[in-house]
């Protein structure tokens, strides 16, 4: 497949480029098939799509949904080649809005893959934690949330790579800081992070609410011999883990 040159986007109008950065300010917009290697892109309009498009590590958002809701990556890379930006702090923000991300790819970031506060990541895989010097990588991050989550289907290994830079904290980190209600775990093969999955009250934070989160039917494996698959302490209130359980097929209790 011949990609489109991010270069090639005009200067002026609702879909534009200014530098390294595209602007996507119409809603509905399409971009299928380009290479933004060397580009971010920021969305702010409602119902965007980013499809079979490439991506690098630049800025601190490789995608940010500034305004707007309704954005969908599917079947994208993103790929930093071990060479993140030195402030990248995540490959896709969905900040407040509805956020869908599908069978796209996400390696070596130098920091998080994505943070969602409403929607949907499924049949995605995350991988190669590489970090940059100081950071503590997290593949999926809920830190509040303004719907609800649902991640399925994903495929996350999140040991980290021999000689990587930066640490690893959770493979999937939903962690309040703000309210969060409402996210389902579920199907996913999740490997690694020190703790691979914490679910409550992020103990850096003043939040009081994390409730009605479920984590049930994955395979969870390979974390950290020091520690355990789920975060011991400030969980959510109702927190429901059913289903779970290793490679080898043992049953986790959480």
């Amino acid at each position: 497949m011949t990609m489109k040159l991010a270069s090639t986007i005009p200067t002026t109008g609702p879909i534009r480029r200014a530098g390294n950065r595209i602007i996507v300010q119409q809603p509905g917009a399409v971009l299928d098939g380009y290479d933004f290697t060397d580009f971010y892109v920021s969305v702010a309009a409602d119902n965007a799509t980013l499809r079979d498009c490439l991506f690098g590590g630049v800025n601190f958002f490789t995608v940010d949904q500034q305004s707007g809701s309704g954005l969908t990556v599917d079947r994208c890379v993103f790929d930093t080649k071990r060479q993140p930006s030195k402030q990248q702090m995540a490959f896709i923000n969905g900040r407040d809005g509805t956020l869908v991300v599908r069978r796209s790819t996400f390696v070596a970031p130098g920091s998080d893959c994505i943070l969602i506060s409403r929607g949907l990541i499924e049949g995605c895989t995350l991988r190669d934690p590489w970090g940059r010097p100081g950071s503590h990588s997290d593949g999926i991050t809920v830190s509040k949330t303004t719907g609800a989550v649902v991640i399925r289907g994903d495929t996350i290994d999140w040991r980290p790579a021999p000689g990587s830079p930066g640490g690893v904290t959770n493979a999937i980190r939903i962690a309040s800081i703000a309210s969060v209600r409402d996210v389902t775990v579920e199907g996913n093969t999740i490997l690694g992070g020190t703790y691979t999955l914490f679910a409550g009250l992020d103990p850096a934070g003043k939040a009081s609410t994390c409730e009605r989160i479920t984590i049930r039917d994955n395979i969870v494996d390979a974390w950290d011999v020091r520690t355990s698959w789920l975060y011991p302490t400030s969980r959510a209130r109702d927190l429901v883990c059913e289903g779970n359980r290793t490679a080898a097929g043992d049953t986790l209790v959480a």
